[in-house]
């Protein structure tokens, strides 16, 4: 399967890869619903989390965490992760980090440009719907304070399936819920977990690099898409619609 690379961006320190996608076996249907995670994708609330657990955890743990099971916090529900750590004390360790969530005083932004996008994609007649490793009240909690709640058709939070991301239940949740075909969905993250479920829901996936997502780390995880730019998103996704109703060529 040729991998197709798309509007590339070259800076002297760096080179981004704005979006690409595998194009054969591609044609047969059209994306018309993006489903959304939340943290580190439109909310920028990755820096905080990480603070409250390299806060909570040294209590429990009598030392300071590894990068690396740091990174294993991102993209997964909080009590998934404290459980492997530390077997039946995962509330009692979820509780004291949502105390100092709420003690820590910083207030959360969403992504530059990422509203904006969210609202086009809204006129442009996609039907848009969030999948978070989240509780679900905090997520509505999050769209409400940032006015973008009336732009999702559907919300699925940690509590609603029993598996999490990377199993992809949530995702199928998601669209079971909204009558979708997972074939004609898109799942956009910032983690390999991201990409994972959205594979194995059915979905094309896409790595979003404008909010917590790095290249290098999801690479790996070979999305359809890597998305430089939330407006990145209309672009590609617009063209490769029409280039599926209208042509049968193999390549652009």
């Amino acid at each position: 399967m040729p991998l197709q690379f798309l509007k590339m961006d070259v800076t002297p320190t760096s080179l981004y890869i704005s979006s690409y996608h595998f194009v054969a076996q591609m044609k047969s249907s059209t994306i018309r619903t993006i489903f959304f995670d939340l943290d580190g994708t439109i909310v920028d609330s990755e820096a905080k989390a990480v603070n409250v657990v390299q806060r909570i955890m040294p209590n429990y743990l009598g030392r300071t965490l590894t990068g690396v099971e740091l990174r294993n916090f991102k993209g997964v529900p909080w009590l998934g992760a404290f459980r492997e750590m530390l077997p039946g004390r995962e509330y009692e360790i979820y509780e004291e980090c949502l105390k100092e969530w709420d003690r820590i005083p910083t207030k959360l932004n969403v992504y530059s440009g990422i509203v904006e996008e969210i609202k086009h994609l809204n006129r442009m007649g996609f039907t848009l719907g969030i999948v978070s490793s989240k509780e679900s009240r905090y997520i509505h909690m999050d769209l409400e304070d940032f006015s973008i709640s009336d732009y999702f058709s559907v919300v699925i939070g940690s509590d609603d399936t029993l598996r999490h991301k990377p199993n992809p239940d949530p995702l199928i949740e998601a669209a079971r819920r909204i009558n979708r075909n997972p074939a004609d969905c898109i799942y956009i993250g910032d983690q390999p977990t991201d990409m994972s479920a959205a594979r194995m829901a059915g979905m094309r996936c896409g790595g979003a690099l404008w909010g917590d997502g790095e290249y290098e780390y999801l690479k790996d995880s070979a999305p359809d898409f890597m998305f430089k730019d939330p407006a990145d998103i209309t672009e590609n996704l617009i063209g490769l619609s029409e280039s599926r109703a209208g042509s049968s060529q193999d390549n652009y």
